[in-house]
């Protein structure tokens, strides 16, 4: 019986303790020097001799480290040197705030290809056939390789976006006083999407510029073909000067 009495009086003993503490003391704690004070907003305070101080927010959470330091303020460790992966990286904001660091952002090598035209291929016409592929015989620029293919005389997309296709292809004319009518025509996939025509009774190089900004999907191509549309059959051969196909991605 006088021990129930004696476990009774010390539980009242510690209820009555607690309930004449202070609210900061029940609310908040404090480690280290200058211990019996605490800042108001903190729930956590840890202090040291010189007065720096690591604190946690009684609102947010946030733990804050202040003071002035002769080194680095802040140590964390289980992060290698150097660690570059989005799961480990810390940023300081502006404000001083210490943060896991957005993802990097994967920055993709623009698409540019170019293709030289064969300065020596034949066309006859107008019939058969009604056109035919100019042919692209050479490289002169691919950003990536084997986007230009030579075989079927056309130039692959990697991915959606816009592009702007370019074009400075020509012919050589029949022999002069014959009137000719030749068109070249660019073609995304089995589309047309362009042309430059020619009327010509003078013998030399005709070509035009060529040039159209569209949206293309992955894999799409862009390649050109010749047509004669006049009655006079025409023959002639590709041109002696620099004539290319182009298809740059715009960002």
């Amino acid at each position: 019986m006088k021990t129930n009495q004696f476990s009774l009086f010390l539980a009242g003993l510690m209820l009555a303790l607690l309930t004449t503490l202070p609210n900061a003391a029940r609310a908040q704690v404090k480690i280290g020097t200058n211990h019996n004070t605490i800042g108001p907003s903190s729930n956590l305070e840890v202090e040291a001799a010189n007065g720096n101080k690591v604190t946690i927010d009684k609102t947010t959470g946030a733990v804050s480290v202040s003071g002035t330091f002769a080194g680095d303020p802040l140590q964390v460790t289980g992060v290698k040197e150097g660690q570059t992966s989005a799961a480990q990286t810390l940023m300081i904001t502006a404000d001083g705030y210490v943060q896991k660091a957005p993802a990097a952002v994967s920055l993709q090598t623009r698409f540019i290809a170019s293709a030289n035209q064969n300065p020596s291929q034949t066309y006859t016409g107008p019939t058969p056939p009604p056109y035919i592929t100019i042919d692209l015989s050479s490289i002169d620029f691919e950003s990536y390789p084997g986007s230009v293919d030579l075989t079927n005389n056309l130039i692959k997309v990697p991915r959606d976006g816009y592009y702007q296709v370019n074009g400075t292809l020509g012919v050589t004319d029949a022999p002069a006083g014959q009137t000719i009518s030749t068109c070249i025509y660019y073609k995304r996939n089995t589309t047309y999407i362009g042309e430059n025509c020619i009327r010509s009774h003078t013998n030399g190089r005709q070509s035009g510029s060529f040039s159209i900004v569209l949206y293309l999907n992955a894999n799409d191509t862009i390649s050109a073909v010749l047509a004669n549309s006049f009655a006079n059959t025409l023959t002639s051969k590709g041109v002696t000067s620099p004539s290319m196909l182009q298809v740059i991605e715009l960002r």
